[in-house]
């Protein structure tokens, strides 16, 4: 049940989102693009990390408070079970 953040589709989502955003502002920087063009990429960089990262956080609290516990009591039911 456990496996590792970098394992997980949350994290390379959270990556692929961050390498596009960075990729898109430095291909700005390249091909010196306009200065509110960089800027509307750092303010929905900003805001899509920022949405992302409770998202994130949201998710695996929602995961560590119900889901968990929920697998926990189902495996000490079915191992019960099968002791008696």
């Amino acid at each position: 049940m456990e496996k590792s953040f970098f394992k997980s589709k949350k994290c390379w989502v959270f990556l692929l989102m961050l390498l596009s955003t960075v990729g898109l502002l430095c291909t700005g920087f390249v091909f010196g693009a306009n200065s509110s063009v960089l800027e509307q990429i750092v303010t929905t960089l900003g805001s899509t990390t920022g949405l992302a990262a409770v998202t994130l956080i949201g998710g695996q609290s929602f995961v560590d408070g119900k889901v968990r516990p929920a697998a926990l009591t189902a495996s000490v039911r079915r191992d019960c079970a099968d002791c008696g």
